[in-house]
């Protein structure tokens, strides 16, 4: 509870504590995956709306579907907080251009989303709303859902442990394979 915004020790955090914008552009044509590996992301706080109300930890935006992927591997993300994916959010506009956009051998703890004591799953840990492939990840004890997906297409969470998430452990498309 002490990471939702009525936490005023927590304004002055971060609204993202890392964003990977994956537009092309001229100078870079996204022509080798976006690679962020063996990091921890702690204490994002996204509590305003739209844009700014999204991805605590790691917000995911752009349109690549001219080239690139992006590949999280080996991450940490602890005590986050957004409106809707509170450790990472992943914007409608990313797609698997150029190779599969990956969360691969992550942790997420301790993240929230939404409203305190919500019922409604809000994407406590992950929020896909574009492409991305949750594999051999750990998501459990987050607040308000572990992982929403919104995604017409390209998203899944595949031989994962999701648990001890309050709201719903999964949620959205049916792309789940082999999950505990």
């Amino acid at each position: 509870n002490l990471i939702f915004p009525e936490n005023g020790t927590r304004t002055d955090n971060a609204t993202h504590v890392l964003t990977l914008d994956m537009t092309p552009t001229t100078t870079n044509i996204n022509a080798w995956p976006t690679v962020v590996d063996g990091v921890t992301i702690a204490g994002g706080h996204a509590a305003g709306t739209a844009s700014a109300g999204r991805g605590g930890g790691i917000y995911v935006k752009g349109n690549n579907a001219n080239g690139g992927h992006y590949i999280l591997s080996r991450c940490f993300f602890i005590g986050n907080y957004a409106a809707e994916g509170g450790a990472l959010y992943v914007e409608g506009t990313v797609g698997n251009a150029g190779g599969t956009c990956l969360i691969d051998r992550c942790g997420f703890f301790n993240n929230a989303a939404g409203q305190r004591s919500g019922i409604e799953n809000a994407g406590g840990a992950v929020c896909l709303a574009g492409a991305g492939t949750i594999v051999n990840t750990a998501i459990f004890n987050n607040e308000n859902g572990g992982v929403k997906i919104t995604a017409a297409d390209g998203a899944a969470v595949v031989n994962s442990t999701v648990t001890r998430n309050t709201g719903s452990g999964i949620d959205g498309k049916d792309k789940t394979v082999n999950n505990t």
